[in-house]
């Protein structure tokens, strides 16, 4: 069996097996009013001319057709269930789906997406997919929180990749962290400071000298991070 063959007959296998979950999910009494609304999402996609049958022909499978992400949209937030309105985020998280940002953001900020990590990062994949910088202010808003920056990684090394100076504090902060916060939580600051970081312009040299800091973690990861970091930047700089 060749790499793609083998790719294919996995890829059958686990679809196979979130059809099989998603029918458990259905049977369960208290996502009557889910089920409905799932059942209502999907008709939708079927009068545009999809042969779906189950919510995971959406979260599964490749959807570029903008119509179809459209009405998908709609439905995020009309689940009482918040899986599967992060799932939606997740689908129509497209490169430049500008239309879409608004809404996922708007949901996101009072879902309790904005308090889990096993929703927080459908949000954040769909945020950085996207790319929307008319929405800065509200990524500089969850940055300024560190209980928020650390569920939004990627978004937060949009602002590097952005150059938005308002972030430098923050970031900079965040790398030395001293937070009073448990060592998994500064952990993960420090690993978000320095993605962000390594993608600013830094002319003086001033940026790689507070990362290479981190060269001399105990933690080998943070080390790690930190030297690839540095790598990056002076790549720019040739």
């Amino acid at each position: 069996m060749n790499s793609k063959n083998r790719d294919e007959f996995v890829a059958g296998i686990l679809y196979k097996s979130a059809i099989e979950d998603e029918k458990e999910w259905r049977r369960e009494k208290e996502n009557k009013h889910d089920v409905l609304i799932c059942d209502r999402l999907i008709k939708e996609v079927r009068d545009l001319g999809y042969n779906y049958h189950y919510l995971v022909d959406l979260t599964n499978r490749k959807n570029d057709d903008q119509e179809l992400l459209d009405i998908v949209l709609k439905y995020i937030g009309k689940f009482d269930d918040e899986f599967v309105s992060a799932e939606l985020a997740d689908v129509v998280g497209k490169k430049g789906n500008y239309s879409a940002t608004e809404t996922i953001l708007n949901h996101y900020k009072t879902s309790p997406a904005r308090k889990a990590y096993r929703y927080s990062s459908f949000y954040d994949n769909a945020f950085y997919r996207i790319k929307d910088k008319r929405f800065i202010s509200s990524y500089l808003e969850f940055l300024r929180e560190p209980e928020d920056a650390v569920k939004l990684p990627l978004t937060m090394v949009l602002l590097g990749k952005w150059q938005v100076k308002e972030a430098l504090p923050f970031l900079l902060e965040y790398l030395d962290s001293a937070l009073p916060y448990s060592n998994e939580f500064a952990r993960d600051l420090i690993f978000l400071a320095i993605n962000a970081l390594s993608y600013y312009r830094d002319e003086d040299g001033s940026i790689q000298k507070k990362i290479e800091f981190q060269l001399m973690s105990k933690d080998k990861d943070i080390a790690a991070a930190a030297q690839k970091a540095i790598k990056r930047m002076q790549k720019k700089k040739k």
